[in-house]
């Protein structure tokens, strides 16, 4: 980017902090700023905590480096798609592919825009500050219905979502939750929960926690347990009247368990009450 399109990139980013609309010739403008360290680039400064921006007679260099935009790494953050956040700027997933390449350049009102839409400063999008994106970013993810933890119920579709950590969400981004009834399972998971559901058509993890279908159209979340022709549920509750239940294919009219995901984390609804 040109030093001139970037010391008006920084105008414009300090006015939205200070409120300031005028710039002397030699101090354009001391003010509060979130920074973490010195940065210089050509003919413009920035400091610790502050922004100390100065125009000296000295000729910009003909030779413009190149600068890596932190487009991607914001948007990854967001928890939005190349297509999301391009629907919110007002353009196209091709090019929001290329800005993050770096194969195209990125207009200032651009500039202005992704950074509004990602929730973060000019100065990070531009590779001068070395903040990391705040930890509590969330990720809005599907709530397909409620899911037993108790006596087995036909789980219902909801049409909602619910916040997850960013983190987790990259961790597991087909995850998806479902709501957590009743108490055979509140040692891990309390009721009115929604368990963090990561799809799988197996138990890779004998004992872990797992979302299944019984009988194909019942649901329920217990900790599961592999056997030679069959499985065990166990509930992990500190109401010793849940107890575990096995499903022994050697005998007739057992019914099927299909395991649906496991469970990885949970959250809270906003309106949970202990």
């Amino acid at each position: 980017m040109h030093p001139d399109k970037m010391r008006r990139l920084l105008r414009r980013e300090a006015l939205r902090y200070s409120g300031q609309s005028h710039f002397g010739s030699q101090l354009s403008l001391l003010t509060s700023f979130p920074c973490v360290d010195v940065c210089y680039y050509n003919n413009i400064s920035v400091f610790v905590n502050n922004i100390f921006v100065w125009e000296n007679t000295t000729q910009p260099s003909k030779e413009v480096p190149v600068f890596n935009y932190k487009i991607a790494e914001a948007r990854v953050a967001k928890g939005l798609t190349q297509a999301e956040l391009a629907k919110q700027i007002g353009t196209t997933q091709q090019q929001i592919a290329r800005y993050e390449s770096g194969s195209n350049d990125v207009k200032s009102s651009v500039l202005l825009k992704i950074s509004e839409a990602l929730g973060v400063t000019l100065t990070y999008l531009l590779g001068m500050d070395n903040v990391a994106i705040p930890s509590n970013n969330m990720v809005d993810v599907p709530l397909y219905g409620a899911i037993a933890a108790g006596t087995p119920i036909e789980m219902t579709p909801v049409e909602n979502t619910q916040p997850i950590p960013a983190k987790v969400y990259e961790l597991h981004p087909n995850a998806f939750l479902l709501k957590v009834e009743g108490n055979s399972m509140n040692r891990v998971l309390p009721n009115g929960s929604y368990a963090l559901i990561d799809p799988c058509k197996t138990v890779e993890r004998d004992g872990a926690p797992y979302a299944v279908c019984v009988n194909g159209y019942d649901a329920t979340i217990k900790r599961v347990r592999k056997l030679n022709n069959g499985f065990q549920l166990v509930p992990d509750s500190t109401d010793p009247t849940y107890e575990t239940k096995t499903y022994n294919y050697n005998e007739p009219e057992t019914q099927t368990i299909t395991v649906i995901g496991r469970v990885v984390y949970y959250v809270l609804p906003f309106d949970w009450e202990f």
